[in-house]
């Protein structure tokens, strides 16, 4: 699997509110929760893609455990984590196993996390999007 990572500031925030965004989202995030992990900070923008047609569930697990390896996100203070699927292949209850045992095994009290789900307009598989922030 590819994880694609890309610096990412402040200054992209209106950049990543059109990518993360959507009123009609299941689980939403809003522009308070981007503002929280981008103003002020600096950090990574991490990015999966499930074009291969893997199990959501696999991908997730194989996404989550590489990003536990990522330097910047185990030093990072702030993390956003975005997840969009095709309509056509929603995400199940079981599928979540993946987030949670990364929420309780990699993060802990002085990370603060958002996170959100949405439909992706687009018949792609899964992406994942995580954004790690750090105070500038």
């Amino acid at each position: 699997m590819k994880i694609t990572e890309k610096p990412i500031t402040e200054a992209q925030l209106e950049e990543m509110a059109n990518l993360i965004l959507d009123e009609k989202a299941m689980i939403g995030l809003d522009i308070h929760d981007l503002e929280c992990v981008l103003k002020g900070k600096e950090g990574m923008l991490y990015e999966g893609l499930n074009d291969e047609g893997e199990a959501n569930a696999l991908f997730m697990k194989h996404f989550f455990d590489a990003l536990t390896q990522k330097e910047e996100v185990k030093n990072g203070s702030f993390l956003l984590i975005h997840i969009g699927m095709a309509t056509e292949n929603p995400l199940m209850m079981d599928d979540m196993n993946a987030l949670h045992e990364f929420f309780e095994s990699f993060c802990n009290e002085d990370m603060e996390m958002r996170w959100g789900i949405k439909t992706n307009a687009e018949a792609v598989g899964m992406t994942i999007l995580v954004i790690c922030t750090h105070d500038i």
